[in-house]
């Protein structure tokens, strides 16, 4: 009898290895069915934890000291499996498997020591491992045609980052499957996931709310509802890359989410993921997805959300949503997450399990930039890269959303084409919904500034500098003053706001 965990003193409440192996298998395949990676991540499933068939990996179980290395062999034997069909395939197959606990490795190199940690070295270590050979009595054996029959088209012509990302989806597949079974092998009872209203249902909420704008009165009411209406038109068509280029002020929230909502309804996607490089736009925009859409469907996930705070605990039901949120925090699998771009692009490229459990939840998802402009400019091609991956080989649906839309184009992939606009004539929207005079005062002294702000009843002041802040409101002479800065912890900025 090999067992893959242990659970207590009674032999009888350990998890077979054999079924770990096909639960991990199934579930992983079950998961990369619609992304059409099922045969491939039910082989990195079913052979992830072959190490574990090892004498000493089971008298580890047992108690004693001695680690044991179980990654590696099945990266070795899929390795080897695949290199006559498709080394590439293969080579990936051995990344996600030797990542699975300790995070994928660097490639490395072929002349790389065998006590370094890449993959190149790792898998040179077979006459080092453990005996692991009695793994071939219990699995069944798997075909290499069901695994090279790939739908992924590469973005680029070399192709590379296509395989990178492929890899990080498959590694996503396997980690999740591998925290999933096991998660239910050692809790005492089945954890509450997946547990939230259909995208259909969301959909029918959301635009019921938004018929109280069918009647606008005000030239702005009726701009954001012509707006409104262009972007629910829009969101017929077939999937790919929108931009949504709207003045602020122009309802960008409200019209992006209706297009995204009724466009995953039309393609049956699983959920819409709003990115935002601001906490402070999340928090408003969270709020207002809460209220029309139910506490329980939004997920809020930022480091600045603070769980007690977003809860009162009075009753049971509160605590236990708390603790579905903090599940879907893993692995995304809820219907509308509001995130940031470090949260957003950090998973995508993070090589920790825990990280990348959430990948493959980016897939048939539609998900929404606000503020596009704001992507970090160093990193600007590998985050584009990647919104055109998913886009192109996974299913989703991404919109572009600005008030000073940048020029994208020039970042995306060759083979991508260019966004569709969901609205008319953003140049005449900047006309109708200016709001704003720019009057350049020229250079003025710290004290001629000061002067000016105490002549207003109400005044903002922004700089550059939290030396250059701190100065000029403490030169300030009215009651009503207060003071905003990044380094206030989120709790402190809300009570000050």
């Amino acid at each position: 009898m090999y067992y893959a965990h242990s659970n207590g003193s009674n032999l009888d409440d350990w998890q077979l290895l054999i079924d770990h192996l096909k639960n991990v298998a199934d579930i992983a395949s079950n998961l990369g069915k619609n992304l059409n990676l099922s045969n491939q991540a039910h082989a990195i499933g079913l052979y992830h934890d072959i190490g574990k068939y090892s004498e000493a990996f089971q008298k580890r179980l047992l108690g004693s000291s001695k680690k044991v290395d179980h990654a590696t062999a099945g990266a070795i034997e899929l390795k080897n499996f695949m290199d006559t069909v498709n080394p590439v395939l293969g080579t990936i197959f051995a990344f996600c498997i030797l990542g699975h606990h300790g995070g994928l490795p660097d490639y490395g190199s072929p002349i790389d020591d065998l006590s370094e940690n890449t993959l190149c070295a790792r898998l040179k270590r077979k006459n080092l491992l453990e005996n692991y050979s009695v793994f071939q009595k219990e699995i069944d054996a798997i075909s290499p045609q069901d695994l090279i029959n790939l739908q992924v088209k590469p973005i680029t012509k070399s192709g590379a980052f296509s395989i990178s990302f492929l890899t990080r989806m498959l590694y996503s597949l396997l980690v999740e499957a591998d925290f999933l079974d096991t998660e239910k092998v050692m809790s005492d009872q089945e954890k509450p996931r997946g547990i939230y209203d259909e995208i259909d249902k969301l959909t029918e909420i959301f635009n019921q709310f938004l018929k109280q704008f069918g009647q606008p009165k005000t030239f702005l009411h009726r701009t954001r509802t012509k707006i409104l209406n262009e972007c629910l038109q829009v969101s017929r068509q077939k999937q790919g890359l929108f931009s949504l280029t709207v003045p602020t002020g122009g309802g960008k929230t409200y019209s992006s989410m209706a297009f995204a909502l009724n466009h995953a309804l039309q393609y049956n996607l699983k959920r819409i993921i709003y990115v935002i490089p601001y906490t402070s736009i999340i928090e408003q925009n969270a709020a207002l997805f809460k209220e029309v859409l139910g506490f329980q469907n939004v997920l809020e996930h930022h480091s600045n959300f603070d769980w007690k705070q977003s809860m009162d605990f009075e009753q049971d039901d509160d605590e236990e949503l708390s603790i579905k949120l903090k599940l879907a925090s893993e692995n995304w699998d809820i219907p509308v997450i509001v995130t940031t771009n470090v949260q957003f692009f950090e998973s995508i490229f993070s090589n920790k399990p825990s990280r990348s459990r959430k990948v493959h939840n980016l897939a048939q998802s539609v998900i929404i930039f606000d503020e596009v402009q704001m992507l970090p400019r160093e990193f600007i091609k590998p985050c584009v890269y990647s919104v055109a991956e998913l886009v192109m080989n996974y299913g989703s649906t991404a919109i572009f959303c600005t008030a000073t839309q940048p020029i994208i184009e020039n970042f995306l992939p060759e083979k991508m084409k260019r966004p569709v606009e969901l609205v008319e004539n953003p140049q005449q929207l900047y006309k109708d919904l200016k709001r704003v005079d720019i009057i350049s005062l020229g250079k003025v002294s710290d004290d001629e500034l000061i002067n000016r702000l105490n002549n207003y009843s109400q005044i903002l002041c922004i700089v550059n500098t939290r030396k250059h802040a701190k100065g000029l409101f403490l030169g300030l002479q009215m009651e009503n003053r207060y003071h905003l800065s990044t380094l206030m912890c989120a709790v402190h900025r809300r009570e000050v706001l």
